[in-house]
């Protein structure tokens, strides 16, 4: 802690340990470092990811929510605050929110097939089942020897619902 009396405006220092609390499970100093971090200097968005896991496990959903509308705004097209953010919007409940930005991820990056996982996963939260099973397909096309996809697959079935576990 000396270290953060002497080099205060340090960004890298703060998110530094933010992520060392995160690790150890301290969610409340890793969102106190990592959110000073990233209000010193805004172009870190892993910074503002950590604050974002910080939050959510601490139990301040709504918080995280905000800071969660905040990041996505600043870094529209960075998939790790995309996926971070998501998981916010699960736990917020608002599973719409978390499909909207996982249809992001596969827009901008149509070729990696774990966003494609993703937005199937968020799809068949959101109930939007025909559109579950497309984006999981496409994510076996891209990758035919991965597990997860074809997991997923035995998940949603083929039946009128898809009901996938929570998170």
């Amino acid at each position: 802690m000396a270290a953060v009396r002497i080099y205060s405006h340090d960004p890298a220092l703060l998110q530094e340990l933010g992520f060392r609390y995160l690790g150890a499970g301290v969610f409340d100093a890793a969102d106190r470092f990592s959110t000073a971090s990233f209000a010193l200097d805004s172009l870190r968005s892993t910074a503002v990811v950590q604050a974002l896991l910080a939050r959510t496990r601490a139990g301040r959903i709504d918080s995280a929510a905000s800071l969660a509308e905040v990041a996505v705004s600043r870094f529209t097209d960075d998939p790790t605050v995309l996926i971070a953010a998501t998981l916010v919007y699960y736990a917020q409940g608002r599973p719409l929110r978390a499909l909207a930005l996982a249809r992001r991820m596969t827009y901008l990056h149509p070729r990696t097939w774990q966003y494609h996982q993703i937005a199937a996963y968020a799809a068949a939260r959101s109930g939007r089942c025909a559109e579950a099973r497309q984006r999981v397909a496409r994510a076996v096309a891209l990758a035919p020897g991965e597990r997860g996809p074809r997991e997923l697959v035995e998940l949603l079935g083929s039946g009128p619902t898809c009901a996938v576990p929570d998170l």
